[in-house]
Formats: C-alpha cells, structure tokens, sequence
C-alpha cells in the first residue's frame, strides 16, 4: 500500500512537470510567434489569358515573414506552384494551359502557424482593342522589301496577313513586320488583328498599291492670262494615290 502511494505521488509530480513545460512551450510558442493580422486587399489585374504575365501586390499582414501563393492549373510564379516567397509583390505567367475562371490564393506565414487562404477570383478578359493606324508604304513594286508596324500592347499578339505575291520576312506575332514583295505582286491588302489569349480584335487593313502612276489628268485653270496670280490643278487617272506633284512652268 505504502508503494502505491509513493508510486501515485511521483506520476503526479511528473505529470505536473509536463503541464508545466507544455505551459512554458505554449507560452515561449506565443512569444516567438506574435498573432498574425488580417489581409485588407490585393491590386492587379484580374483578367486574365493564356500568355499574360500579370504583377500583383499584396498589401502586407502584420506580423508575416512569408507568403505563399496557390495558383490554378496552367499559372506559375518564377516557374513554381505553389510558390513561397517574403516578397509581397509577385508576377504570375499564365502558361497556355491555362483557363480562365479560377482563383488566385495566399496564405500568410508567422512562422508558427499559417493564415487561412486569401482568394480572388481570375476571369477570362474579353476581346481586345484593335491594332492602331497601320504605319508604313502604301506602294510596292515586286523585288522591294518594306517594313509595316503598329503601336505595341502589353500581353498581346498580333497576327497579320498579307497580299498574294509576297513574303512575310519576320515579325509575326509581333507590332512590327517586314514584307518581301515577289514577281507577279499587282497589289492587296495588309491587315492585322490583335489577340490577348481569350479572343481576337476585328482586323484593319492598308490598301497596298503596285505600279506607278498613270499620267495625270488634263490641267485646268485659265489659258489665257496677263499678270497676278492663277489657280490650276489636275488628278491622277488610274486610281493610284499620288503623294506629290511636279510643276514645271514654260516660259514662252
């Protein structure tokens, strides 16, 4: 009996010595770790596509020393995802696998316990803005090689096309081309449209015209004149645009 009891006083004191130093943990846990605050937003851009690379900040939570983001299938960050990272900046590529809608989501680290996810919602973007004015030459005569651009958009693509009788050199998928005009070219048109990985823009074109040209029409204005000063003018005959014209006055 006398055993027992001294055997149920020792388990006591070493049970109380293990609520004390889980207390002690507990307590040097919370020290080390102070409790994490709340997330309060994310800015970028929501939208997204196929190809897109989108940066997005993080307002910072209190206490944190990292995040980690959890992407939807198809998105990386530096080639990761999941990824972890100090940083509350990050850029994700959208890989072409990627399908618009999912979620973008990151947990904050204390460095004891992680937050519970913070989420927003991605969706696909719509079709883009058309390409702008199309900058180049619009004549062309077989052998000459021009080049034809348009203003650049981030995260876009731009597909273009050319008349028959003509090589397109480099530059496509690009804001700008180089065109390679061929025997047999007699004119066309070059259009562009832009993608952004969900949809395409409307096309706009450039007439381009070959040859040179025609003669131009018959001059009018007055024929019989003394002196002060007279108005003529004339136009071209085959539909060709002209971009000048040469004056040369005889003198009688």
């Amino acid at each position: 009996m006398k055993n027992a009891k001294s055997t149920l006083i020792r388990m006591s004191k070493v049970f109380l010595t293990l609520v004390t130093v889980a207390v002690m943990s507990i307590n040097l846990s919370s020290a080390q770790c102070p409790p994490l605050g709340a997330f309060s937003g994310m800015t970028g851009d929501f939208k997204a596509c196929p190809g897109m690379s989108l940066t997005y900040t993080l307002t910072p939570v209190t206490n944190a020393i990292s995040y980690t983001w959890n992407l939807p299938p198809g998105a990386t960050i530096s080639g990761q995802n999941p990824y972890t990272t100090s940083s509350n900046v990050v850029t994700v590529d959208y890989g072409p696998l990627f399908s618009a809608p999912g979620s973008l989501c990151v947990t904050a680290y204390n460095g004891c316990v992680n937050s519970a996810p913070y989420c927003k919602a991605l969706t696909p973007a719509g079709a883009p803005s058309g390409a702008s004015t199309i900058s180049g030459s619009i004549f062309a005569c077989p052998g000459v090689t021009e080049t034809y651009s348009v203003t650049n958009q981030v995260n876009r693509v731009f597909d273009w096309t050319i008349p028959n009788n003509a090589t397109l050199l480099t530059g496509q998928g690009t804001n700008s081309i180089t065109v390679q005009y061929n025997a047999g070219f007699n004119g066309g048109n070059i259009c562009v449209r832009v993608g952004n990985g969900c949809a395409w823009s409307g096309f706009r074109c450039m007439t381009i015209y070959a040859g040179v040209p025609g003669t131009p029409t018959a001059i009018t204005g007055p024929t019989e004149v003394c002196s002060g000063t007279m108005t003529y003018s004339t136009g071209p005959s085959n539909g060709v645009p002209v971009t000048s014209y040469t004056w040369t006055v005889a003198r009688v």
